[in-house]
């Protein structure tokens, strides 16, 4: 007797060089747990130091801080090459990336 489910008898049934999905949608929790994620493309990544270094040397602001205050505000090296300005609010407290004015919107 033949068993449909067989693969070898079914060569339909075979997974081999396909994907396979199986997703039982009408579990409402199951479908709650799932992310939508839009298209990031041209949508800069805030937390890329270079583009951050990058954009601290056009910020205006930034570049009067660390001349007001340089105690407060001192280059640190975030990856091989990269090095970014942060914030320091006192001696030896851990230091913050200041994200300059063109990328607080994306970081939002």
């Amino acid at each position: 007797m033949k068993n449909p489910n067989d693969q070898r008898e079914n060569p339909d049934l075979s997974l081999e060089g396909s994907s396979f999905c199986s997703v039982a949608i009408d579990d409402d929790d199951l479908l709650d747990c799932f992310l939508h994620s839009p298209d990031q493309a041209g949508i800069p990544f805030v937390l890329d130091c270079e583009a951050a270094a990058d954009a601290q040397t056009r910020d205006a602001e930034l570049q009067q801080l660390a001349q007001r205050e340089p105690n407060k505000f001192v280059l640190q090296m975030l990856a091989p090459d990269t090095c970014a300005w942060c914030c320091v609010k006192e001696r030896n407290a851990p230091w913050k990336i200041f994200l300059p004015n063109e990328l607080l919107e994306p970081a939002a």
